[in-house]
């Protein structure tokens, strides 16, 4: 009798790229004939090198108004797992972040690689915002503190739904 083996392919999952509805994003190329194909081949491109990506604003917190981008992964790491989140912040203090886009892998849980770095996070309780910040460990157990680009704490105190890594940065 055959052995049954486990399978290591993992379950399909809903993804959730920041809230992102990358069916509206498809459906506008539909209208206009474009694929994500067709544009990788007019820029001249390899397919998986383009990415929908959400976008971030000038306080640093994913734009749920707004409709994803097109950005160009460029990212030397791979994996279907990568997402991307480009900068809106032109006009800001965080005006040097304009266009670029952070890369990372998304989690469901507080990534220990995390703490200390710069990090894609949600807090718990809030609305689906997702937040670049680096993440800090709190004096209050189980909980963070988080830090804006400069290094202030904005946050104390604070579960986390989520923290990722950021993996890679192109500005």
């Amino acid at each position: 009798m055959k052995k049954k083996t486990q399978s290591t392919r993992r379950p399909k999952r809903s993804n959730p790229i920041y809230d992102v509805d990358k069916a509206w994003f498809f459906a506008r190329f539909a209208d206009v004939g474009l694929s994500l194909r067709k544009v990788a081949a007019r820029l001249r491109i390899e397919p998986g090198a383009v990415s929908v990506v959400g976008l971030v604003g000038p306080d640093l917190r994913t734009l749920r108004d707004r409709p994803p981008v097109l950005a160009p992964a460029s990212a030397p790491i791979g994996g279907s797992d990568l997402h991307g989140l480009r900068f809106v912040t032109e006009g800001t203090k965080y005006a040097h972040l304009h266009d670029g886009v952070v890369f990372f892998r998304q989690g469901r849980t507080v990534s220990r690689r995390a703490v200390g770095r710069l990090s894609v996070v949600r807090v718990e309780g809030e609305r689906s915002d997702r937040l670049v910040r680096v993440v800090l460990v709190s004096d209050r157990r189980g909980k963070f503190d988080l830090a804006d680009l400069s290094g202030r704490v904005v946050e104390k105190g604070v579960a986390l739904e989520f923290a990722a890594p950021v993996e890679w940065m192109r500005f």
